[in-house]
């Protein structure tokens, strides 16, 4: 993973999450299979040291949409 900047998305993980996720949406999947698909894409992060990044990503990509799901906010609130 790469690192160029302190932001949330100066890092390979946070900006694959949200790019991943914002392109299932812009292909015109339903938000419900958009975050399956990106958690099947990037489940390998889940119980690494990059897990963290996944969440944060993930929560604050779909708050800018209006689509936060609860899971996802608890997960990155832990």
């Amino acid at each position: 993973m790469g690192y160029w900047g302190a932001g949330l998305y100066a890092n390979d993980t946070g900006a694959d999450v949200r790019d991943a996720y914002m392109k299932e949406l812009q292909d015109g999947l339903d938000d419900e299979t958009s975050w399956e698909k990106v958690q099947e894409k990037f489940g390998e992060y889940i119980g690494t040291d990059e897990e963290p990044l996944f969440w944060y990503a993930a929560a604050d990509t779909q708050w800018r949409l209006g689509r936060l799901r609860p899971e996802v906010k608890a997960k990155a609130m832990e």
